[in-house]
């Protein structure tokens, strides 16, 4: 007698349990003691990724033990066999084009070319955002946890913008200053109070040559050279649609001049089939 088992299973439903406090806990020892605002540990602050907790009572929530299980499985079968495991990369800010203008928009109005009180902090230049203020900078470009912006942009009692401003700052454009100054808070000109710089082309070889293998990756290089025949007939077909002539071919194999390839461009652009 054949038996059949069903391999659909119910999927248990979520209930969230709100977070009962303005600030986020600790974790630690002590799960139920907020951090006090003096404290240096903003990330643990009020209204600062404040995640509602999820009771881990299903397959669609935070993984269960079976879940990690075969998670942990799956990852060490990938690498027992030699398959890559692939982990995103965080993909560099652009200071131009993703945080000046938030900082132009909602941080310039106090903090930028126009303020006229010495003591307050500049951010439209680097050393303006690095300038040591007793001990704290707006930006330490080798710690995030040092830097002063992050502290005061997360700041539930004390928050920069101010709660009064007319513009503040979204929770993406606060993770994308966070990514900025983790990645070295590196300031950057417009591109259009950049000079332009004429690149110098390299001596051998064609300069548009040069220009394409410079955006190449690393492992990756030109293909060998055809021979003379092949290129003649590649170039014949894509600029007339038909193979050279027997003439022109002939011609083309016994010249051994450096430009001879050139030559033969010229001769086939001047082909009435080209147009």
């Amino acid at each position: 007698m054949l038996c059949t088992f069903s391999t659909h299973l119910a999927r248990p439903r979520l209930t969230r349990t709100p977070c009962r406090t303005p600030r986020c806990r600790v974790v630690g020892s002590q799960p139920n003691r907020s951090i006090p605002s003096t404290s240096r540990k903003f990330l643990f602050r009020g209204g600062v990724n404040c995640e509602r907790r999820l009771e881990k009572t299903g397959v669609r929530g935070y993984p269960t033990g079976v879940d990690r299980t075969l998670t942990l499985l799956a990852s060490a079968f990938a690498l027992a066999t030699g398959h890559p495991v692939l982990l995103a990369e965080e993909k560099q800010v652009d200071f131009a084009r993703e945080i000046l203008p938030v900082l132009s928009d909602k941080c310039f109005v106090c903090h930028g070319p126009d303020t006229r009180k010495k003591d307050l902090v500049r951010l439209d230049s680097f050393e303006g955002a690095t300038r040591d203020f007793d001990g704290f900078k707006a930006i330490n470009p080798e710690s995030l946890e040092e830097s002063e912006i992050i502290v005061r942009i997360n700041d539930a009692d004390d928050p920069m913008p101010p709660e009064d401003a007319e513009k503040q700052l979204t929770a993406d454009e606060r993770a994308l200053i966070e990514r900025w100054i983790r990645q070295g808070g590196k300031y950057a000109k417009h591109w259009a109070f950049v000079p332009p710089v004429k690149p110098v082309p390299p001596s051998k070889g064609h300069p548009i040559d040069a220009f394409i293998k410079e955006n190449f990756p690393e492992s990756i290089g030109f293909a060998t050279a055809a021979d003379k025949s092949t290129l003649a007939r590649r170039l014949a077909l894509v600029l007339t649609g038909l193979p050279p002539e027997p003439e022109l071919l002939e011609f083309y194999l016994k010249d051994e001049s450096t430009n001879a390839y050139e030559r033969l461009v010229e001769q086939l652009l001047a082909d009435p089939r080209y147009g």
